[in-house]
């Protein structure tokens, strides 16, 4: 008999790095998560990591292509029934409190949406919309984050429970 898999958990930005553009109406609309990188030349499921660095770096001028490469990989390791925070992130100087978009089970694997008109890399997830602001001290007490600057986290299961359980 096969030992079930363990949940893990994440939280996602809806943000792009460069342009700030925020993609949560995408998001809650298709039933997705995503992150970008989409015009790299290589397809991710079949990509070793250093192949998707290189084609990060080419595609990318300027990008730190280790950190595109290994989001990317993170990203593909998601799996379904994994549990997803959905916000726009904090950095360790901020004051203001964070902005929750929602909380998200993964229900499909990994998929390139290559004729996607946005970022192209998605996993579908049933999304339960919070959509407000949440207190900075909770969500950083809570995650044990001091920022959550980067696109994707893996967060620990009692501190993102207790995060959702606060959040109706």
């Amino acid at each position: 008999m096969e030992t079930p898999r363990e949940i893990r958990y994440w939280v996602i930005k809806t943000r792009e790095g460069r342009g700030g553009r925020d993609y949560w109406d995408r998001f809650f609309n298709e039933g997705v998560i995503a992150v970008g990188w989409e015009d790299i030349l290589v397809r991710p499921l079949q990509a070793t990591l250093q192949q998707l660095e290189t084609s990060v770096r080419e595609a990318y001028h300027g990008e730190n292509r280790q950190y595109g490469a290994r989001v990317i990989k993170r990203f593909i390791s998601i799996a379904i029934d994994d549990r997803v925070l959905i916000c726009r992130g904090y950095a360790p100087n901020q004051i203001h409190n964070v902005y929750v978009y929602g909380f998200a089970t993964v229900t499909g694997s990994f998929y390139d949406d290559a004729a996607s008109d946005w970022w192209a890399f998605k996993h579908t997830v049933d999304i339960r919309p919070i959509e407000r602001f949440v207190s900075l001290s909770i969500v950083r007490q809570s995650l044990d984050r001091q920022s959550l600057l980067q696109t994707l986290h893996e967060v620990g299961r009692v501190g993102f429970q207790q995060l959702e359980s606060q959040l109706p």
